[in-house]
């Protein structure tokens, strides 16, 4: 079970540089750990040297300070490892290679004022009301993948978590028709002032007019008098390509982590 003092050291050192700690927003990480044993070191200057979370089979966390490179310790240890999420600091191909899933996700990070939203003429945005529109909020992001299908009461398990931010949840909608025609949600963690986009979809017929990054930047908008900075995660190889999308929306950044699990067959 995580202690007090890991779970300050790992906002400590998240807030130094988010998207280099944990792949996805720090309330996410903190609410995992107790399912993990817990390693923190400290040098004598005071700073925190190094962060690890693990279990018998999963490496959920592993932070340095110095050291972030591939090496053969960390090769042996992903050879006794069925799941883990790690940086590509300390990865190499042959380390990728050995097993059967590997997806790579970026993590790019916002911070500042973000420019005013340049939302097309005809559109307007309209708050998301989770209660009512459970439902409609799951079929539009079912309608914007292939695979991922989310279920009304997903919906309003989402909007009963601490970071829920009402004023985050938004559709464009289609001033003619009144047809929602794209949605952006994004939580907030008033213990860090951070903002993590969640969703962001665009549906296929309305795409490339702009309709995403200006839901974006209105939510950015909406958060700057107290959000301290923004992160968004997606995966690498996405045929829409959302970090090109994000970095056009003002994110920058250039890490990138690994979910690899199952090591391949001999």
């Amino acid at each position: 079970m995580a202690d007090k003092t890991f779970r300050e050291a790992l906002v400590q050192v998240y807030l130094e540089n988010p998207c280099q700690v944990l792949p996805n927003a720090l309330w996410k990480t903190l609410n995992e750990l107790d399912q993990f044993h817990t390693t923190v070191e400290t040098g004598r200057d005071g700073l925190v040297k190094r962060l690890e979370a693990s279990s018998a089979d999963k490496l959920y966390l592993h932070w340095t300070r110095d050291g972030r490179r591939p090496s053969l310790l960390m090769r042996r240890r992903l050879n006794a490892t069925r799941w883990a999420l790690v940086h590509q600091d300390y990865l190499d191909p042959d380390t990728v290679a050995g097993f059967q899933t590997r997806l790579a996700f970026f993590r790019l990070i916002r911070r500042g004022t973000p420019a005013a939203p340049d939302l097309p003429a005809g559109y307007h945005f309209v708050d998301v009301q989770p209660a009512d529109q459970a439902q409609q909020v799951a079929t539009f992001i079912a309608q914007c993948y292939d695979e991922m299908k989310p279920t009304a009461a997903s919906v309003q398990e989402w909007a009963r978590r601490a970071v829920y931010a009402p004023d985050l949840w938004l559709w464009v909608q289609d001033d003619q028709t009144g047809t929602p025609c794209a949605l952006a949600i994004a939580e907030f963690d008033a213990s860090v002032g951070e903002v993590s986009l969640e969703w962001v979809q665009t549906l296929p017929d309305f795409q490339r007019q702009g309709l995403g990054k200006a839901a974006v930047l209105e939510v950015l908008r909406r958060a700057s008098d107290r959000a301290a900075f923004a992160t968004v995660s997606g995966q690498v190889e996405d045929r829409d390509n959302p970090g090109a999308f994000y970095r056009k929306c003002g994110f920058t950044g250039s890490d990138v982590w690994w979910l690899l699990a199952e090591p391949a067959a001999p």
